[in-house]
């Protein structure tokens, strides 16, 4: 009998489990076809017990009790855990480790990769296709360097927003290897892979290379600012969201999370 197993369903948003042993031969489950062998199952999950103990919480005749105890024996659904002598007999204490029990006919054992999460919602399935690969978040989290780098020599701040974002991701998608990469650890203008880019153009340099290419543009010089054709947006708590193609090599999905400073981001 194999121990650790869970029975899985879902209930609305949530997964609800149940601890099961699984048993393989159906000696056990006809066993268990019994009221009177179940309501001893009972029993005997909720503390150890000797027969007579059941018998008497059962208000039943204490033979009986022995051979019902029996059948759940040989059916490998209870074990002895203890002996006492008594009066020159032997007198054997009884567990049930699991109170569930489900019978397996076929080993054709397989990893659910979307056990866990919940259904993505519409709007966000489709802003995110191509994020998602058989339950799993396909592509790269990218977070500007904490140390002095590009052009500004510039310290990202905004690192720790990724694990609002991760959470936030987890809910829907499981990871994938190591979904999180550093700005200077890679060339954006290559890559043919899917990358969601944290922080603005000053701190990540995968967005100061994207940043010419885009419609809504970071200004490059201070203040810092999001221009649009009409005008420029630079309070400290301007961000911007965008998704497009990577423009270098029409490869891979860029999905942009930024702002003008760190708590635009």
């Amino acid at each position: 009998m194999e121990q650790d197993a869970y029975l899985v369903r879902r209930h609305g948003s949530r997964l609800e489990r149940l601890p099961v042993a699984l048993v393989r031969e159906s000696s056990a489950i006809r066993a268990l076809d019994d009221a009177i062998r179940q309501r001893i199952l009972h029993l005997l999950h909720k503390e150890d017990l000797y027969p007579s103990e059941m018998a008497k919480r059962l208000r039943m005749n204490e033979q009986k009790v022995y051979y019902h105890v029996k059948q759940l024996q040989n059916a490998g659904l209870i074990a002895i855990v203890s002996k006492e002598e008594i009066r020159g007999t032997v007198a054997k204490r009884f567990r049930a480790s699991h109170l569930n029990h489900a019978l397996i006919l076929d080993e054709n054992w397989q990893i659910d990769e979307q056990l866990g999460t919940r259904e993505m919602p519409k709007n966000l399935a489709r802003f995110l296709d191509g994020f998602s690969s058989e339950g799993c978040f396909s592509g790269s989290i990218v977070l500007g360097s904490p140390d002095p780098h590009g052009p500004y020599k510039a310290r990202a701040r905004d690192g720790h927003y990724a694990t609002t974002l991760g959470f936030f991701l987890g809910q829907y998608l499981h990871p994938l290897g190591f979904p999180v990469t550093l700005d200077v650890d890679f060339d954006i203008s290559t890559s043919t892979e899917n990358h969601i880019i944290v922080g603005g153009p000053v701190t990540n340099l995968a967005l100061h290379t994207i940043n010419p290419k885009l419609r809504w543009k970071f200004s490059d010089s201070q203040p810092w600012g999001i221009q649009t054709a009409t005008s420029t947006h630079a309070e400290d708590a301007a961000g911007l969201i965008a998704r497009l193609q990577n423009p270098f090599t029409n490869k891979g999905s860029i999905i942009i999370l930024a702002g003008t400073r760190f708590i635009g981001t």
